[in-house]
């Protein structure tokens, strides 16, 4: 099973999007902090410790405000910068799946991993991302479906070499 993609630089800002999306645990988190500072608003209020309301009320627009703009600004711009500048990725890909895990190939060259190599691996209807280190990633985009490629035979691969997607 093999097919060949590109990777454009709206395709890089959008698997960064993807990468950059809270997983379960990091959710649950960010939940708790702001039912936290949501708490210390209302006591804040509800027993009228202005200093505690105003500590409660700038953490949690702060927090929303520091959320949207990293997501929708600082990471696209970041995802397009290294696009611009990581000049290997502007190449035509070969993803070949192999019994003992996948090989990239490029004109540059190749490389074989193993599906033990991988740490772990998140999908959207856009893209499959393979981790190989905890921000290094294999972008795949699912347009390959298109080409006669078994996306959903990598999927089940993934799910039983490395696991659920994360």
């Amino acid at each position: 099973m093999s097919t060949r993609y590109r990777i454009s630089e709206d395709d890089c800002v959008r698997a960064g999007m993807l990468h950059a999306k809270p997983t379960r645990r990091a959710s649950v988190v960010l939940i708790l902090i702001a039912i936290q500072l949501g708490a210390l608003l209302f006591l804040g209020i509800v027993l009228d410790w202005q200093s505690v309301g105003i500590i409660g009320g700038a953490g949690v627009i702060g927090g929303a405000v520091g959320w949207l703009t990293v997501s929708s600004l600082v990471n696209p711009w970041m995802a397009r910068h290294s696009y611009r500048r990581y000049k290997l990725l502007h190449e035509e890909m070969e993803l070949t799946v192999q019994d003992d895990g996948i090989r990239l190939a490029s004109t540059y060259g190749e490389s074989r991993l193993e599906w033990s190599k991988f740490l772990k691996w998140r999908c959207n209807a856009d893209y499959v991302l393979i981790y190989v280190a905890p921000r290094m990633y294999y972008p795949i985009p699912s347009t390959v479906a298109a080409q006669g490629f078994d996306l959903e035979r990598l999927k089940d691969l993934l799910a039983r070499h490395v696991g659920p997607p994360v």
